[in-house]
């Protein structure tokens, strides 16, 4: 069985405090230090409880991204793993009941436990286990897959298709055309799907829209519609081929599938795509910045310096701050890269808070 590693950024926890040094990650109690690589874990999936106070995640070794080399896990460790991940909720996040009370998440967790009664390997455990995240209804709280970006580039480069299509859900919960899988114009666009290899294509959507993480609806159905290749994958495989049927006319179409990299996936890697700094002959700028992750922060800083600079240099009078597709990341990151620029007295991130 892979270990489970429990990662924290400066989080207490009793006697331990978990510490990153370097990328190694050690734990701290009264009596010494030692390395965390020893709580049990079976499932390979990832529990992540994080805002900008806490950041918290509970991560089991990936599988591999070849799924037919997947281990499979047993009901009695799946059901394990759920106590675990719930019992760890309850006892790491700082308020729990801004989103979910301790009785509906354990009536939640009941009713899930009861669908662990048979070997599963790591996507058939991630779509069960991840029927808790509507539930937990949190943007930085859910149960998810490890490195799923990493891995799906490397299905892919293997030679594994995915969904051909990217989507967007409409105001009836149906997908939507928008592209071919990467971002390629395709004819179909427009067209909404009505069936996917028989079944119901908004019977599917709500069956993945189920396992999104997110505050509100909305939030979960605009998470669904970057990675619904994802989640489709995970509920139902990757076929080599598709058949759909389509509004309008010519309503049946068979579609191989998609071997390009996903949208999301090209954007998250392209640092010009992410981070974008706009100055208007006008006297308006707009910073956008798409994400609170990159590996090399020190470009980053000086993506930001720079922008800042031109801003200054240019008597901007008006600037936007465009986050609306930032999908979160480090706290080090905006404070470093944009709230030293834009504060006009000291700050600091939290006042006070409770464990």
């Amino acid at each position: 069985m892979p270990d489970l590693e429990l990662h924290a950024n400066h989080h207490h926890s009793s006697a331990w405090t978990f510490v990153e040094e370097d990328g190694v990650y050690f734990n701290e109690s009264h009596q010494g230090r030692c390395r965390v690589k020893t709580l049990k874990g079976r499932t390979a999936l990832l529990l992540r409880i994080g805002s900008t106070l806490i950041s918290t995640s509970l991560a089991l070794l990936a599988a591999p991204a070849n799924a037919a080399a997947a281990p499979t896990y047993d009901p009695v460790a799946l059901r394990a793993d759920l106590r675990f991940a719930l019992d760890t909720i309850k006892h790491q996040h700082p308020d729990l009941g801004h989103s979910v009370t301790t009785a509906k998440l354990e009536l939640e967790g009941e009713r899930v436990r009861r669908q662990l009664d048979h070997p599963m390997n790591q996507a058939e455990a991630w779509a069960t286990l991840a029927q808790l995240n509507r539930t937990l209804a949190d943007g930085h709280l859910f149960i998810g897959l490890p490195d799923w970006r990493g891995q799906s580039t490397e299905a892919i480069r293997q030679g594994t298709g995915f969904f051909p299509f990217e989507v967007r859900l409409d105001a009836k919960g149906f997908p939507i055309i928008t592209a071919a899988l990467g971002g390629a114009a395709t004819p179909l666009a427009g067209r909404r799907i009505l069936r996917i290899d028989g079944r119901d294509a908004r019977a599917i959507a709500r069956s993945l829209v189920a396992r999104a993480h997110g505050d509100t609806p909305a939030f979960r159905q605009a998470l669904l519609a970057q990675r619904w290749w994802l989640f489709f994958a995970k509920l139902y495989g990757t076929p080599v081929a598709y058949d759909f049927v389509l509004s309008g006319p010519g309503k049946k179409h068979h579609v191989v599938a998609g071997y390009a990299l996903p949208a999301i996936l090209q954007r998250d890697a392209d640092f010009n795509r992410l981070f974008m700094c706009r100055i208007d002959a006008e006297g308006t700028a707009q910073l956008t910045v798409a994400s609170f992750v990159w590996e090399d922060k020190a470009r980053f800083l000086q993506f930001t310096h720079d922008c800042f600079s031109r801003v200054k240099a240019a008597g901007v009078s008006r600037l936007v701050i465009d986050v609306s597709a930032n999908g979160g990341g480090n706290d080090d990151m905006w404070k470093d890269g944009i709230l030293r620029y834009i504060a006009t007295r000291p700050y600091k991130q939290g006042s006070t808070y409770l464990k």
